[in-house]
């Protein structure tokens, strides 16, 4: 089997659907186009994607289904991952221009990933940004992953710290 398999982008609603699902639908087509070893991270992923745009409440569903990834509008449950934010933002992550990890500890982005797949948003992400504009690759990725998981757990201890501080002290 070669290393040229195709992987189909497939827009459900076709023209009738939003924006969103339009511009990713095309962004998708064209990084698959660009980028032959992206061919082989799609290939690669099973799951659902929703990400939902605050304007306007728009949000689409991505269905990596192996050799075709489906778009279409609305979330469709159960999503594998979820990542919402402002429309320019999302475009900005999709794209590899934005960390997404710093966004969300700024509070510009929310990411939810389900307990089933706990790393299928993760997965995604990295097959959707941009190889030239990922700024350190899988290790930059690891990295910021890594420092809000640690901001994260100092956070909670905190809390529990002074949550016994209480009720020692009153």
């Amino acid at each position: 089997m070669g290393g040229e398999q195709e992987v189909r982008v497939v827009l459900v609603g076709g023209e009738a659907s939003s924006g969103l699902a339009q511009m990713t639908h095309q962004y998708l087509e064209q990084t698959l186009a660009e980028v032959p070893a992206k061919r082989g991270e799609a290939l690669g992923l099973r799951g659902r994607l929703g990400l939902e745009a605050a304007e306007g409440s728009v949000a689409v569903t991505l269905s990596f289904e192996g050799e075709e990834i489906r778009i279409q509008d609305g979330l469709l449950v159960p999503l594998d991952a979820y990542i919402a934010g402002p429309f320019q933002l999302l475009l900005e992550v999709l794209g590899g221009r934005a960390n997404p990890y710093g966004e969300v500890l700024r509070g510009r982005l929310r990411v939810r990933p389900s307990l089933r797949r706990p790393l299928f948003g993760l997965r995604a992400y990295q097959f959707m940004r941009l190889a030239e504009a990922d700024g350190g690759g899988p290790a930059g990725l690891l990295r910021a992953w890594s420092i809000a998981a640690v901001g994260a757990i100092l956070a909670g201890l905190l809390l529990l710290v002074m949550l016994r501080g209480r009720r020692r002290g009153g």
